[in-house]
């Protein structure tokens, strides 16, 4: 029976490979956030210059039209916010190598017998291949 341990390139070549899988969901997560931040920044400074320089109306005061607008516009930014920030936390973990004794999390991600394994639902001693699992990369020639 061939060893089941990897050898250290196969090992370096999950590694790299996870990294990346890693590396690309948070910064599409990150890319997200920063896009809401930098929409949300731009109403607050339209609420501002509404505030400080109100447009003239006929009878001298500032457009409650105008600052309406804004106000919903920054009530609708905080709830996207809100909402944005109760998802779950969505990101890909480094579980290392599976383990009996380790209580896995969703989107943990683990070495197991050659392959690497993504968890899709919170388990302990359950081992790969299962329910709990999915196959991400498998390596030629193992099981």
């Amino acid at each position: 029976m061939a060893d089941p341990t990897p050898s250290r390139d196969e090992a370096m070549s999950w590694t790299h490979a996870v990294s990346e899988a890693l590396g690309s969901h948070e910064v599409s997560l990150r890319a997200n956030a920063v896009s809401q931040l930098l929409e949300l920044n731009k109403v607050v400074a339209q609420a501002k210059a509404a505030a400080a320089s109100p447009p003239p109306m006929a009878n001298g005061g500032g457009s409650a039209d105008e600052v309406d607008r804004i106000l919903n516009l920054i009530e609708d930014i905080y709830t996207r916010l809100e909402r944005i920030e109760a998802r779950p936390d969505e990101s890909l973990r480094d579980g290392g190598t599976w383990n009996a004794k380790t209580l896995y999390r969703a989107n943990d991600v683990v070495t197991c017998d050659g392959t690497l394994w993504l968890c899709k639902q919170p388990n302990a001693n359950s081992h790969p291949p299962g329910d709990s699992w999915r196959l991400m990369v498998k390596v030629k020639g193992r099981p």
